[in-house]
C-alpha cells in the first residue's frame, strides 16, 4: 500500500515541477516580474513565486486568473506532458543529427549554440 502512494506523489511532484517551469516561462516571455504577473492576476507576487517553486498548487480559479495575466488560455498552461514530449523528440533530432556531423561541424555547432543561449 505505501508504495504505490509513494509512487503517486513522486509523479505528482514532477507534474507540479513541470508546471512550475512552464509557468515562469510564460511568464518570463510576458516580460512580467512576479510582482506585476501577480498584480494582473489578482494575487501575489509571493503567491506566484510560491506555484513557480512548487510550494504551492494553484486552485482552478487561481489557474484561471494566471492565465489571464499572461495573456494566454488555460491550456497553455496545462500542456506539460505534451512539452516534456516535445522535448524528448527534439533532444532526439538533435542527437541524430549530431551523430552525423564531422569534427568541424561540431565545433561550429558548439559556438553557435554558445553565441544563442550563453556558456554552460
Amino acid at each position: 500500500m505505501f508504495f504505490p502512494l509513494l509512487f503517486e506523489w513522486e509523479k505528482n511532484v514532477h507534474q507540479r515541477t513541470l508546471f512550475a517551469k512552464r509557468l515562469r516561462r510564460l511568464r518570463k516571455a510576458a516580460n512580467l516580474s512576479l510582482d506585476r504577473a501577480g498584480e494582473k492576476g489578482g494575487l501575489s507576487g509571493k503567491y506566484w513565486g510560491e506555484v513557480e517553486r512548487s510550494e504551492k498548487s494553484p486552485t482552478l480559479e487561481k489557474l484561471v486568473a494566471m492565465a489571464k495575466a499572461l495573456g494566454v488560455p488555460l491550456h497553455a498552461l496545462v500542456q506539460i506532458e505534451r512539452e516534456e514530449d516535445e522535448g524528448k523528440m527534439l533532444r532526439k533530432r538533435i542527437d541524430a543529427i549530431l551523430d552525423n556531423s564531422s569534427s568541424k561541424q561540431l565545433k561550429r555547432i558548439y559556438c553557435y549554440v554558445l553565441d544563442t543561449i550563453g556558456s554552460a
